[in-house]
């Protein structure tokens, strides 16, 4: 019987990212803390997790798998970036109609781009969808149990970023 992935899942994740030339050797780095984290069951995996990774994001990502509907952070983006076109062409219109000045329309601009970028910080429970990650991502994560840890090497198609060792916490 062939065991169906989860609708959702939330991942945490310590990304150490592939070496440039001359560099310590990512693989090796990775594969210790690896080990280090399955070897002892009592590991803070959020702790190693804020020392160790070079994820820029949070490390803590939710997704959606592929082919389940629902509202996701990509789409809440796609929304702000429609709005904040909309107003862009609503300030250009009535700057070129002489309607307002450049100033105030780009301060007004400004001031709407906040309200977005506050919008946006305020949605942090929506799932990215998994497309829009490295497919190793999704990949190992989807097939782990809830608390078990996983392995994603660095391949240039599937994890060009580098290694990641990867926690399902839902």
């Amino acid at each position: 019987m062939e065991m169906t992935e989860p609708k959702e899942v939330v991942l945490q994740h310590i990304l150490i990212q592939k070496a440039e030339e001359g560099e310590c050797d990512g693989a090796e780095r990775a594969q210790a803390l690896f080990d280090q984290i399955t070897a002892d069951s009592s590991a803070d995996f959020e702790a190693l997790s804020k020392e160790h990774s070079e994820d820029p994001g949070t490390g803590t990502y939710r997704l959606l798998n592929n082919d389940v509907d629902g509202r996701t952070f990509s789409d809440l983006i796609s929304e702000l970036n429609a709005r904040a076109a909309e107003r862009d062409t609503f300030f250009r219109e009535q700057v070129s109609t002489g309607q307002m000045p450049p100033e105030q329309a780009e301060k007004e601009m400004g001031a709407f781009v906040e309200e977005l970028q506050e919008e946006a910080a305020k949605q942090t429970d929506l799932p990215y969808p998994r497309g829009t990650m490295v497919p190793a991502f999704g990949n190992v994560g989807f097939k782990l149990e809830v608390g078990e840890i996983g392995f994603a090497e660095y391949n240039e198609e599937e994890s060009p970023f580098g290694w990641h060792i990867i926690k399902r916490t839902q």
